[in-house]
């Protein structure tokens, strides 16, 4: 018996060096792996017995054993044979997460084959036409560079070709196609909506709720005329309070501070006559569940509030998605979303909004009082979504 050891940076690579070296017919002993990410190092022991052959008529098989991974190195079909490469590829994954089960390794190598996956299901769609490089290809790269989800992006090129019988004269007509989709799923609040004299605004910390606070103030007081007041209860963050004053006095606004319940009944109570009480609050880890608990109990009361999330545009699809969750406890009406000016991608935007499924109301591009803030246009977005700009 032929026994040989072989390193790799990744696990397919090893295996195809036992396949060349020592053949289809090779058994794989052991498998180890050191090191993450870049510097990973697949390391693999394979023997094969000098008089080994294939069985008769078809391609050999190795035993699945404890620590053996099972044949998964057969002919590969030529790639560009539509389909039928990507199904091979899928299969030898299935074959080596199987020979997988028992080994320490699964769960570090079923995280890689995942990614591997996703590739595979991104040249699906790079073939939707049966042409190497078509336009719905170049429309779903683009997609895929302004940062959605494989999923996302894939559900926006079906519906697009769905709309269009599929035939696009120029690339521009796809993305207009596309971001009209986008357009369609994007909700705002409906001017019939009646706004409460109350609105709560709430979210992880640095995502801008305080300026945001004093950039709404300014559009409800000086562009709407209304009589307006601004409460905080970020007593947590230094200054937080002192910094919402100084906007408050250079719009000659009432401001009341209110740590806890009782302190924002009271408040509430002293702004009665007031057409719009704009509640600021702290900024804290959403994982902070005592925290999370003491401002629901706060904000719960006879004068039910509107509470909008805010979600900054600059954090991860995953950070958003997971602030979109935790705070769902507070029943949020709406999203605000913060540092457009910041953005590089805005395709995360897209997940969050057709997860979470509330509408936008407000979007903030600077740091600027009362200038940088506007009502979301679904029209903008979509653009920003598809194309990376609003045209």
């Amino acid at each position: 018996m032929q026994i040989k050891r072989y390193e790799a940076a990744t696990l397919q690579e090893a295996m195809m060096k036992v396949k060349n070296d020592l053949g289809p017919e090779a058994v794989v002993l052991s498998t180890n792996r050191s090191g993450r990410g870049k510097n990973a190092v697949f390391e693999l022991t394979a023997a094969r017995d000098r008089g080994a052959l294939p069985p008769a008529g078809g391609k050999p098989r190795m035993p699945g054993a404890k620590g053996v991974l099972p044949e998964t190195i057969v002919e590969t079909p030529d790639r560009h044979d539509g389909l039928a490469g990507i199904r091979q590829d899928l299969a030898e994954m299935k074959s080596l997460l199987a020979g997988f089960q028992d080994s320490r390794l699964l769960h570090e190598e079923f995280a890689e084959l995942k990614d591997t996956l996703e590739d595979l299901l991104s040249t699906a769609g790079y073939r939707l036409d049966g042409r190497s490089d078509g336009p719905w290809q170049k429309i779903y790269r683009r997609l895929i560079a302004g940062g959605l989800s494989r999923p996302k992006a894939w559900k926006i090129l079906q519906a697009a070709r769905q709309e269009t019988g599929g035939r696009v004269e120029h690339l521009e007509g796809g993305i207009s196609a596309a971001a009209s989709i986008v357009k369609r799923a994007i909700r705002i609040p409906g001017a019939q909506d009646r706004m409460a004299r109350v609105q709560v605004l709430v979210g992880p910390t640095g995502v801008g709720k305080t300026t945001t606070v004093a950039k709404l103030a300014a559009y409800y007081a000086l562009q709407k005329r209304k009589k307006v007041a601004l409460v905080t209860m970020d007593t947590y963050r230094i200054a937080a309070a002192d910094q919402l004053k100084i906007y408050a006095d250079i719009m000659g606004l009432p401001m009341a501070v209110a740590s806890e319940k009782t302190a924002l009944k009271k408040a509430l109570g002293r702004f009665e006559d007031f057409d719009l009480l704009l509640v600021d609050t702290p900024g804290k880890n959403r994982s902070d569940m005592a925290y999370m608990e003491k401002l629901q109990d706060s904000l719960k009361g006879e004068e039910a509030p509107e509470k909008h999330l805010l979600l900054s545009l600059t954090s991860s699809r995953e950070a958003s998605l997971d602030a979109a969750s935790r705070f769902g406890r507070f029943s949020y009406d709406s999203l605000i979303l913060t540092k457009a000016d910041e953005c590089c991608n805005f395709g995360p935007l897209f997940d969050v909004i057709e997860t979470v499924e509330k509408p936008v109301s407000f979007v903030t591009n600077g740091q600027a009082v009362p200038q940088d803030i506007e009502k979301a246009d679904p029209e903008k977005l979509a653009g920003l979504i598809v194309r990376g700009r609003v045209h």
